[in-house]
């Protein structure tokens, strides 16, 4: 009986090593993925602003084009 249990909780010993292992891997593995993807959410976010100020940009000088044709129309 006392054998029976003491290879019973062998067996849950080896079992509980085996999955925090997996879980080190997984850690591991995670932490690598969390840097590519904040690299890649860095590179996003730095292109959409890139993008956002340029077209204020062309809006800004639309919009100055605009007011000058209708200043040359109205003066007239």
């Amino acid at each position: 009986m006392l054998r029976n249990k003491t290879a019973e909780a062998h067996v849950a010993l080896e079992k509980a090593r085996n999955a925090l292992a997996g879980f080190r891997i997984l850690e591991t593995s995670e932490q690598a993925a969390i840097q590519r993807r904040l690299a890649a959410l860095r590179a996003e976010v730095a292109f959409v602003s890139t993008r956002e100020r340029e077209a204020q940009e062309v809006y800004r000088r639309v919009k100055e084009e605009l007011e000058e044709l209708r200043i040359g129309v109205n003066g007239q």
